[in-house]
């Protein structure tokens, strides 16, 4: 027997975030699956196969940090400047557009419990992130002059309404998936399922290749730049050393059964 599945499944999930100072906050996910399988039956009536199949949806987390002092040296025609960066309270939220495929060993029952277990390839393909924190602190020393300035046109005035954008998320992760519930039988010969499902990382092909200093950048003031810039960077490319997945929660599908 094979058959087309149509599902969508909801729960918890997080981004498994590894960074200095850090802890991982739970957030949400939902997708939306297509699956096939094929079953061969035992002599016990109850079916076994292979499933495979898509997956489209969302996800979204974050980390926390409950303070930040950066500190780095910008050369200018004028001298070097040496910042120092602090802020409180550092919250970053996270979200992903996610593909996952999965390879899985598909177990169904006479009696309508099925068991799903096996890999799942995940592909993050669009990551951003917003930033929030408290008492953004810049002091800029201006090493010719021997002077400190802080928080001024000179230096940059910090306004985190803007502070979002993309993030270096992995190219990559290996999920192990298990999914379990009962399925009804429909008078079509179709079935209707529901179910708990539960996927952890394994492995995630995350690299930080980022080379910036801090969630602050600024671009000293020149000639061509008056006053000051201000860029951001994510928390999770300027102090993160990991990333991985994990996500829980309940899933409803229906199955178009063919003999």
């Amino acid at each position: 027997m094979s058959r087309f599945s149509l599902g969508v499944r909801g729960g918890v999930a997080s981004f498994m975030q590894k960074a200095e100072g850090a802890q991982s906050q739970l957030g949400f996910d939902a997708l939306l699956d297509f699956q096939y399988a094929y079953y061969g039956c035992l002599a016990s009536e109850h079916k076994v196969g292979l499933l495979v199949g898509v997956s489209a949806g969302y996800a979204r987390a974050g980390l926390k940090m409950d303070a930040i002092q950066d500190q780095y040296t910008t050369s200018t025609t004028d001298g070097d400047i040496c910042y120092t960066i602090a802020a409180d309270n550092l919250v970053e939220k996270q979200g992903a557009v996610v593909l996952e495929i999965p390879l899985m060993f598909s177990f169904v029952s006479k009696q309508g419990v099925f068991l799903n277990v096996g890999p799942r390839f995940q592909l993050p393909v669009y990551s951003h992130y917003a930033l929030r924190f408290d008492n953004p602190n810049v002091d800029a020393y201006f090493t010719k002059e021997r002077v400190h300035v802080q928080n001024e046109l000179i230096t940059g005035n910090v306004n985190h309404d803007n502070a979002k954008g993309t993030f270096n998320a992995p190219k990559f992760n290996l999920l192990l998936g298990l999914e379990l519930g009962y399925e009804w039988q429909l008078r079509n010969n179709d079935a209707l399922g529901l179910g708990a499902y539960a996927n952890y990382g394994v492995y995630s092909m995350y690299r930080n290749d980022s080379e910036a200093q801090s969630i602050i950048d600024i671009t000293a003031p020149s000639a061509q730049v008056q006053p000051a810039q201000i860029n951001y960077q994510a928390a999770q490319d300027v102090y993160g050393t990991g990333m991985g997945f994990f996500d829980a929660g309940v899933k409803v599908t229906y199955h178009f059964n063919f003999q």
